[in-house]
């Protein structure tokens, strides 16, 4: 008897500061492109091109991740960096799946141009090219970096952007393309505030 087919699961990363309608965006449409069965949210525990300070702590970062995976069946957070600690690099995340859960699920990882383009920049980009297919979504007419293997979607994309969202709060203007209940959670927590001084 052959072994059961593994579930087809896609990884997307990223500091998720705050998680907003282009994640969901970028995960359905790579779902639909390249028939996955499930994608996973990585929030990164402490991204390397960044001081920890100039991101929101993890487990708000996690808690709103978890609410917009919250909109779909098929979508997840998975802690995974958390429980690792220390800077989360992608080499290291998608080893420790593969580890863990490669017996069940075939990994794949997914991106946008924008981050394939800074892939250079990565820690051992052709090992992690070696360890996982590239999934990466373009907008049309969007020729990626070519020195990077990788399956290419094309289609609209989302205008999204959390720096976008940071900054229409910190302005105290509604904040745009965040889902009802991120919205509610960063209104909770006062996030991207400006800090009072004294």
């Amino acid at each position: 008897m052959s072994a059961p087919a593994r579930e087809r699961v896609g990884l997307l990363g990223g500091s998720f500061d705050p998680p907003h309608e282009g994640h969901l965006w970028l995960a359905r449409r790579a779902r639909a492109l390249w028939q996955l069965d499930a994608v996973w949210l990585l929030p990164a525990y402490q991204p390397p091109h960044k001081t920890p300070t100039a991101v929101s702590p993890y487990p708000q970062r996690a808690a709103m991740a978890r609410l917009l995976a919250a909109a779909e069946p098929w979508l997840r957070l998975e802690d995974i960096e958390a429980e690792r600690g220390g800077p989360s690099y992608t080499l290291d995340t998608v080893r420790a799946l593969k580890a863990r859960d490669g017996a069940r699920c075939h990994f794949f990882l997914i991106l946008g141009a924008d981050a394939l383009a800074e892939l250079h920049s990565w820690r051992e980009p052709a090992q992690l090219c070696a360890e996982i297919e590239l999934l990466v979504v373009a907008r049309p007419g969007e020729t990626p970096a070519a020195a990077w293997p990788h399956r290419l979607g094309s289609g609209e994309t989302h205008p999204a952007q959390s720096r976008t969202i940071r900054a229409a709060i910190a302005a105290g203007r509604p904040a745009p393309w965040l889902p009802p209940a991120v919205a509610a959670y960063i209104e909770r927590a006062g996030l991207y505030r400006p800090q009072e001084a004294g």
